[in-house]
């Protein structure tokens, strides 16, 4: 399970005006040291299913003790980085759920 405290944003390493997503370094584990970025984000669903599937592309900025070619390979570090999306993503969820609650409790409340 991912938690906050295993990675964190490296605002000081973006360039907007590039158009570039924030860099993550991954504080913990196995991988702790490691900063990359995602480069694109799509999500698939199946409805046969009732699944979704997200693929992600990236690029690794820094890697302190694995090559960039040895972790390219590394279908757990894929699979890692994959966890720590889709944590961003279901709390960023959550918060804009709550704020949705929170600035429209009348509604909800079905007042």
């Amino acid at each position: 399970m991912i938690e906050k405290e295993d990675f964190k944003f490296r605002d000081d390493l973006c360039n907007p005006e590039k158009g570039d997503t924030v860099p993550i370094q991954i504080t913990t584990g196995p991988y702790e040291g490691i900063i990359y970025r995602y480069t694109s984000l799509k999500l698939s669903e199946d409805p046969d299913q009732d699944q979704a599937k997200l693929q992600f592309g990236y690029d690794i900025l820094e890697t302190p003790t694995i090559t960039e070619t040895t972790l390219r390979k590394d279908q757990r570090f894929t699979n890692h980085i994959g966890i720590i999306l889709n944590h961003f993503i279901l709390e960023t969820l959550e918060t804009d759920q709550n704020e949705l609650r929170e600035n429209n409790s009348s509604q909800l409340d079905g007042e």
